[in-house]
């Protein structure tokens, strides 16, 4: 073999591979989509104050639902990704005197919200900013359970003219500020509620916790210890609960409502101050951690380029195949507000075949690598409102791997791939399991590249 056929071969194939590398950013055009965290997804101002208002929030985005209130307050829903069981019309509903219950300074009349009694997969926050200052040292957010008990909300902020705080359902909240006698009463009738399902008992436990905080404030310190011991108590025996097979059956597919329920017992033991060492909470964060390792948002993107180069008298065949791993993480990482964040990374497989002619002389050409892919981006809505999957993938062609060269002469050489360094390009696929893009090359590569979106589980 002359040298310099071999250094024809391997600058062409540097050039070209440069030129596969870079002609992609131009290539890969996309629909208009819009960025969006979940404050903006789904949402629109009310023009006037209402007294109601319904929107249809998409389960994959999530989204937001205002309403202002006649009297100048405005009351905000925000779901976060995932956390509907399906794409649901939800309706706000201001109501015009406070629905019965056992909080004398109900100061806010409260809100219904709709469908009733629907139970979310994640938690949803209820925000009521005032049109005026909140009264009072306490003010807080109820869920009114029945005549004569509310529960408080879960991680409660109060700010000068604003209130929040978490929900794991819809039903219908007021807003008031108890006294140190109507707390103590309401944290007694709260240990006695016992029974239901699970989402309802851990309701109650979370209400237990708020109660506490409230009567520190309120300077009970004796009764807030005593209401955190029976709410860390209760807490307890429902994990343990969890890992008693006579108590509990652990499903055999656990990415749905058994996934929940790890998430939300662990998240609230952490905010109860459980030891990390207790061998309860070792015991609950593997489990927790194995569930979601194996359910959290799993998709893989899989490569099927065909590349045709015909140049400077090479002939060559390019495949890229294989598929890479992402995820779109939630627990630990996710926060209400924010879009969800696309994540991985892993090689796929080059093979190349050809031939390479120069005066008399043909050399054919094989080999084989590997390129690094690196996989980030987040949830978007397109102008539609359909949930899209904003990718920038990251690759780095032929990190490893090696081509041979064969000549007619009977001369054979194996040399190194010739890396063409790493580029990143922008690619927009529908969250939709199976959906592809292909794009043309240009220049002097003929073929396509072409991704498949595959969604393994999205929880």
């Amino acid at each position: 073999m002359r040298p310099q056929i071999l250094r024809s071969v391997i600058s062409v194939l540097t050039i070209l591979l440069v030129s596969l590398a870079c002609n992609i950013s131009s290539k890969v055009t996309q629909p208009p989509t819009t960025s969006l965290s979940t404050q903006e997804q789904g949402y629109t101002q009310p023009a006037a104050s209402l007294s109601s208002i319904s929107q249809s929030i998409n389960a994959t985005l999530g989204g937001k639902v205002e309403l202002l209130t006649p009297k100048g307050d405005q009351i905000t829903l925000t779901i976060p990704p995932l956390a509907l069981p399906e794409t649901t019309e939800i309706t706000l509903t201001a109501l015009a005197s406070p629905p019965q219950n056992p909080i004398a300074n109900t100061f806010f009349a409260g809100v219904m919200i709709q469908p009733d009694q629907l139970k979310l997969r994640l938690p949803a926050t209820l925000t009521l900013t005032l049109a005026g200052q909140a009264p009072g040292p306490v003010p807080m957010l109820f869920y009114v359970k029945q005549a004569d008990l509310v529960l408080p909300l879960n991680k409660q902020v109060r700010q000068e003219a604003s209130i929040s705080g978490n929900l794991l359902h819809f039903s219908t909240y007021t807003s008031g500020v108890p006294t140190s006698s109507e707390a103590s009463t309401q944290s007694e009738q709260t240990v006695g509620q016992q029974g239901g399902s699970w989402q309802e008992n851990l309701e109650n436990t979370q209400a237990l916790g708020e109660w506490s905080n409230t009567m520190q404030s309120l300077g009970s310190s004796d009764a807030a210890a005593q209401a955190l011991q029976k709410a860390q108590q209760r807490l307890r025996e429902q994990i343990e609960c969890l890992f008693d097979l006579e108590c509990t059956v652990v499903p055999l597919d656990p990415c749905g409502e058994y996934q929940q329920q790890l998430m939300q017992y662990y998240q609230q033991a952490v905010l109860f101050g459980f030891d990390p060492q207790d061998p309860l909470m070792t015991q609950l964060y593997s489990e927790l951690e194995r569930v979601l390792n194996e359910c959290t948002n799993r998709y893989t993107l899989e490569y099927n380029h065909a590349f045709t180069v015909d140049q400077g008298g090479l002939h060559q065949e390019i495949r890229v195949t294989g598929k890479v791993l992402f995820n779109a993480p939630m627990y630990g990482v996710f926060d209400l507000g924010e879009p969800l964040k696309f994540q991985g990374q892993g090689p796929v497989d080059v093979a190349i075949s050809g031939t390479m002619t120069s005066d008399d002389e043909v050399c054919t050409i094989s080999g084989s690598g590997k390129h690094d892919i690196v996989i980030s981006g987040e949830l978007v809505a397109n102008d539609l409102g359909e949930a899209s999957m904003d990718l920038t993938v990251q690759e780095t062609w032929y990190t490893q791997g090696s081509m041979t060269v064969v000549c007619s002469d009977g001369d054979t050489q194996t040399v190194p791939l010739p890396s063409a360094g790493s580029q990143s390009f922008p690619l927009i696929l529908p969250y939709v399991d199976g959906a592809d893009y292909t794009a043309p090359n240009l220049g002097g590569v003929q073929g396509n590249y072409h991704w498949i979106l595959h969604i393994l589980h999205s929880w």
